[in-house]
């Protein structure tokens, strides 16, 4: 059903060292295919990434993940929420593939599958590769749906070591007698596997984050005896009695908040950093809000809560923009604050520019991960794959279009007034070409050829953006968005906050 050719950096095509399609994509027919290769060599991350818990972009199907997310995210019953159908789609033999179903707005707005084949490649030398099918296409969009794909979801792990990327990138032209797509890579050596994924939606846009909850259910649960050490700030809507009902009267003396980024949630970030100096407090929020209502939130919980005191903000990414609105009406409340930014876009990031193809990578910024190996959860895993309706839309949500570069709002604030607290701000760069042990440059063709025009950057943030408010501090590299706090440096400062 699928074949692929590929080229070498001197532009000539050439034949592929090994592509195999694998009829039962799991995750020991896998392994068993790249074994079965000429080199016969796995990854050493992609090794660790197959015996992993976590479930996998482009390796593992959403008959595996499914399930979990659509319990996470719950039923649709009050306008928003996951179904799992395991009779939606046949195949020809009459096997039940099993369908995610997204409804927004009290109406399905986008339902994906993934059929059960799995591709397998050894792809070393190569700087493209194209993968084509003479019979994909046969699929129709039905109501509601106007819109539908159909996709390779992939990861290429790039050298020994390694740098793993991924991306969604669609067949196309839809109904096409032959569909076909490119990928470029780097050269060198390298493996891909891919899984093929059916979509169909509509036209939707959300102003809320409609996966929030069940992501930071499945870290608070993944990491409950940890996730109870941190009281949650964001829960201070509840009302300020039932919130000190919960977690008790506030500490004395100095305090840690950890404010996440886009479509993340802090426990993941703040288990890194375990343990903590001082008392530790986390920020749960809607990235997809503006980001003045996420601050005026995380205001509103510190100062009905917490005594005033030094507020140690700990922000990553986006959250960095909250956390510095926040410190100058804690400043004037008579708190403390000190504001500490790892690869915030205080400039914005270009990648916010071309959101409009690449809302799949605007919403995995957030992510974290250690040695090489991305942690993704179910209910990202089905936003991920879900939201691209959104792509379809002409505006981000507020709370993403606001990075921006073209943007006026994030320049205004530069002019906000004096910064009457301190405020650190980190950034890291990451040389593609030296493939050193990093986790995702998501959307690689975006990223080595489009959207960063030859600046240094973490692979989501221009190093000069990262550093452009308050006091920089020296650049990390190699360093990716997503490992800030895998870095020792970074966990020692924050450890030595209490003294």
């Amino acid at each position: 059903m699928w074949a692929a050719k590929g080229w070498n950096e001197a532009g000539q095509e050439v034949k592929v060292p090994f592509f195999a399609e694998v009829s039962d994509g799991s995750r020991q027919n896998i392994e068993a295919a790249l074994r079965a290769s000429p080199s016969g060599r796995i990854p050493e991350a992609l090794a660790r990434e197959l015996r992993a818990d976590d479930p996998l972009p482009g390796i593992d199907g959403i008959e595996s993940w499914g399930p979990i997310a659509a319990e996470l995210v719950g039923p649709p019953e009050f306008g928003s929420g996951l179904t799992l159908f395991r009779d939606r789609f046949k195949t020809t033999e009459g096997e039940e593939i099993p369908a995610l179903e997204w409804t927004y707005g009290a109406m399905p707005a986008a339902l994906a599958f993934h059929f059960a084949e799995a591709i397998v490649a050894d792809v070393s030398g190569l700087t493209e590769i194209e993968i084509s099918s003479e019979s994909a296409g046969t699929m129709e969009p039905s109501d509601p749906f106007t819109r539908w794909q159909m996709l390779l979801e992939w990861r290429a792990y790039l050298g020994e070591g390694t740098l793993v990327c991924e991306d969604e990138m669609p067949f196309g032209p839809p109904g096409a007698e032959r569909q076909s797509l490119r990928l470029r890579l780097l050269g060198g050596p390298a493996r891909l596997i891919g899984r093929i994924a059916g979509w169909m939606g509509r036209d939707e846009s959300c102003s809320r984050d409609p996966f929030h909850h069940g992501r930071l259910r499945h870290f608070e649960k993944k990491y409950s005896g940890l996730a109870r050490q941190w009281p949650d700030l964001g829960l201070y809507h509840v009302g300020m009695e039932l919130f000190r009902s919960m977690y008790g009267p506030p500490p004395d003396g100095p305090v840690v908040v950890f404010v996440h980024g886009t479509f993340s949630c802090a426990v993941p970030n703040l288990v890194l950093l375990d343990p903590l100096p001082l008392p530790t407090y986390r920020f749960e929020h809607d990235t997809f809000q503006p980001i003045v209502n996420n601050a005026e939130q995380l205001v509103e919980a510190i100062k009905g809560y917490l005594k005033p005191c030094p507020v140690h903000l700990l922000a990553h990414s986006r959250g960095g923009l909250v956390a510095f609105l926040a410190a100058h009406e804690l400043r004037q409340a008579g708190f403390s604050p000190t504001v500490r930014t790892y690869g915030t876009p205080h400039l914005g990031t270009p990648l916010a520019n071309i959101a409009g193809r690449l809302f799949s990578f605007i919403i995995s910024t957030g992510r974290t991960a250690a040695g090489g190996i991305f942690s993704w959860d179910p209910p990202s895993l089905a936003g991920k794959l879900l939201m691209k309706s959104l792509t379809w839309s002409t505006k981000l949500p507020e709370g993403l279009d606001v990075m921006r570069t073209d943007r006026q709002t994030l320049k205004s604030w530069r002019f906000f007034g004096d910064t009457t607290f301190p405020m650190l701000s980190y950034a890291g760069e990451y040389d593609l070409r030296k493939r050193a042990n990093g986790a995702c440059a998501y959307a690689l063709v975006e990223i080595v050829d489009g959207a960063f025009r030859g600046q240094n950057n973490d692979l989501v943030v221009p190093t000069s953006s990262a550093q452009g408010a308050g006091t920089p501090q020296p650049t990390f590299s190699p360093c990716t968005h997503f490992e800030y706090f895998c870095n020792r440096r970074i966990q020692d400062e924050i450890h030595a906050l209490a003294l």
